[in-house]
């Protein structure tokens, strides 16, 4: 079975590191969402992980305490970036995939 991290969170708390001036801040929490390769030529089960990816994405862009319209901001930016990564990713496995098993087999 593969994973598939999601990377972008990387991308998207280096600024808040940034402003917290912690190095160990910029990796940033991580899900790895799991997956069978062959799966990814089965448009069902690409669904299925794309939901899996926005819900990841969901739990690792929300943030805990005080509500407010700069944290909504923060979120929202975060989940859209991170889920836009997360499915570049899947299209590039789904690329992949498709050649290595969707091949006609010599016979």
């Amino acid at each position: 079975m593969k994973a598939l991290p999601l990377l972008a969170l990387c991308a998207v708390v280096a600024p808040f590191a940034a402003n917290a001036g912690s190095p160990a801040d910029a990796a940033g929490p991580s899900i790895t969402v799991h997956y069978a390769p062959n799966a990814l030529v089965n448009p069902s089960e690409v669904e299925k992980l794309q939901a899996k990816i926005q819900a990841a994405a969901k739990r690792v862009c929300t943030e805990n305490g005080t509500r407010g319209l700069d944290a909504a901001r923060r979120e929202d930016s975060c989940y859209a970036r991170t889920v836009h990564a997360a499915l570049k990713h899947v299209d590039d496995a789904h690329a992949y995939a498709v050649a290595a098993y969707a091949k006609p087999s010599a016979g």
